[in-house]
């Protein structure tokens, strides 16, 4: 039996219906060039145009993506779809879920390094999208995967805690 909040909004129902160990991740984006399995070279000019939902975009600020950075975004975006989308944009974990999210079997300081690293990543990724509307005009939108994230020492019986937005 699916357990869900009575104003849950649908794509929650699904999700959990799904199972546990199902992730909820945005397929264009998932798609999306913007995750490098592994830095490129300052000689690879490889022109990459990723396109989101119809529409291209590119990435102007922050530090490459990895697929680390991928499978803890979809880890995240499935927790706060699993909270019923909360209105906040509030994700509380801790670093420890987070880490075991990732793979690490053993959770200690260097996997919860690794886990504020790739939040720091996240943040850091500024994204400009452009809708050209019939009129002729053109409207930017600079955007990114998380407003920012919270890490906190103040337990919550899990260790450090986190709070993306």
């Amino acid at each position: 039996m699916v357990q869900t909040l009575p104003s849950s909004p649908p794509i929650t129902t699904l999700l959990l219906s799904k199972g546990r160990n199902t992730l909820g991740h945005e397929t264009n984006l998932a798609r999306s060039p913007i995750w490098h399995a592994r830095p490129r070279a300052p000689e690879d000019d490889t022109v990459v145009a990723p396109v989101l939902f119809g529409h291209p975009f590119r990435n102007v600020e922050g530090r490459p993506l990895t697929t680390t950075d991928q499978r803890l975004f979809a880890h995240l975006t499935t927790t706060y779809v699993r909270l019923g989308c909360p209105a906040d944009r509030q994700v509380p974990f801790s670093l420890s879920e987070a880490a075991g999210a990732l793979g690490h079997e053993v959770l200690g300081g260097k996997q919860r390094s690794l886990v504020r690293a790739s939040l720091g990543r996240l943040r850091s990724a500024t994204f400009e999208s452009a809708i050209r509307h019939a009129d002729g005009h053109e409207t930017v939108l600079g955007w990114g995967l998380i407003d920012s994230y919270l890490v906190t020492t103040k337990g919550n019986g899990k260790g450090v805690c986190c709070t993306i937005r």
